[in-house]
């Protein structure tokens, strides 16, 4: 999706209705619906302590405005196609575990390739864990980027507990009043 670029008018210039559309309803369109989309996944990832893991989205994704994502291959990756300046961000809910303690971490890096310490990081959460058994722990966090077309943006996680724990992926009831499901997303901003 190309960023509008309207015409510089001349002096006295009569605008017709191809001029109309090119300047205003296509800037318009534009700029309801730009470059956006967001990944999510039905099943839960396994996360192995002290080790950052990438994260994969395969579910259909609820939104996809530039088809910034794909749900068969690079399933980790939101890919600008349009280049730009970008907020990106990350919505995790990580499963119960017994005696709920530690850090929770995670990172968006654009262009790692996979690799945790590939790229440049666009944003960092890091948490500690409540003391409560029974309880789910969240993370939302965001961050803005530059991107050119074909950057792409990754999320991985992180924790520190002593044996592996899942980060639920699909929706999930919070705190009994809330539905929190973990997303993954980016919003074109500007050019």
């Amino acid at each position: 999706m190309a960023v509008p670029a309207p015409r510089t008018w001349a002096p006295g210039e009569i605008p017709t209705a191809a001029h109309f559309n090119a300047d205003i309803r296509d800037a318009v369109n534009f700029y309801k619906r730009p470059p956006a989309g967001q990944a999510k996944d039905a099943s839960d990832d396994t996360i192995t302590a002290e080790t950052w893991t990438l994260v994969s989205w395969t579910d259909t994704d609820p939104f996809d405005t530039d088809t910034v994502h794909s749900t068969s291959s690079n399933t980790s990756r939101l890919v600008a196609t349009t280049a730009g300046f970008y907020q990106a961000y990350a919505h995790l809910r990580w499963a119960e575990h017994i005696d709920n303690i530690g850090i929770r971490s995670a990172q968006i890096r654009k262009n790692a390739a996979g690799a945790s310490g590939g790229g440049s990081q666009v944003a960092l959460d890091i948490r500690h864990s409540n003391n409560f058994s029974s309880d789910r722990m969240g993370q939302s966090f965001t961050g803005f980027c530059q991107m050119a077309a074909t950057d792409y943006l990754e999320v991985f996680v992180w924790h520190d507990q002593t044996n592996a724990i899942g980060t639920p992926i699909s929706t999930i009831l919070y705190h009994g009043d809330t539905v929190a499901a973990t997303r993954f997303g980016m919003v074109w901003i500007a050019s």
